[in-house]
């Protein structure tokens, strides 16, 4: 088995038992890519500076996709202000990083367990970067959902860094049934909206 081979089963081993962070030496580069993301969910305003379109007023952005995510050359990454320190600009909860790192292609479809693997294969790496080893890690707590996530939360900010994996179910109509549109895999990074304030209990 070769060194990196070793550092994956670890790091999949630790995503189903807990924390249990590397020792070696090596540094996965989506660890050194991660200092960056969560130093942005730091800012006053969470990743209002991450892309240019977000620093220019828009709620919506892209930045270039991560190879230590495995994205394709030309793929994008979304940003999204859902607020800043002076008021609301998108509306939400979080200002977020996210990156789809798997979907199938075309009208293909797979299996739920395939899914899983690619978001713990992720985790698996996360589960080796320094920047996490103080953070609360937590498994999905309904694995069978149509959107399950798990990862890290940062217990003084709450900023949150995860691995989600979406499985919608297919549309079916009078001439048939159409493939899944929404099966994927998606790594976020995100913080609390600073200007979100939660809506008042119905009476």
């Amino acid at each position: 088995m070769s060194f990196k081979t070793s550092v994956i089963a670890l790091g999949l081993t630790f995503s189903l038992v807990g924390p249990s962070f590397a020792q070696d030496d090596y540094v996965w580069p989506l660890c050194a890519d991660l200092d960056p993301m969560i130093a942005a969910a730091k800012e006053p305003t969470p990743f209002l500076n991450f892309s240019e379109r977000t620093r220019n007023g828009d709620s919506f952005g892209v930045v270039d996709g991560y190879a230590s995510l495995d994205m394709e050359a030309n793929s994008k990454c979304r940003v999204y202000i859902a607020g800043t320190t002076e008021g609301i600009r998108g509306g939400g909860k979080y200002n977020y990083l996210e990156c789809t790192v798997f979907r199938p292609f075309g009208d293909e479809t797979i299996r739920d367990d395939e899914l899983k693997a690619k978001r713990q294969y992720y985790a698996g790496i996360l589960g080796t970067c320094s920047a996490l080893s103080s953070w609360r890690f937590a498994l999905p707590e309904n694995p069978k959902y149509r959107l399950v996530e798990e990862g890290w939360t940062d217990p003084e900010t709450g900023t949150e860094v995860l691995i989600a994996t979406e499985d919608s179910p297919g549309v079916c109509k009078r001439r048939g049934c159409t493939p899944n549109p929404n099966q994927e895999v998606n790594f976020v990074v995100r913080a609390k909206n600073p200007s979100y304030t939660p809506p008042a209990p119905v009476q």
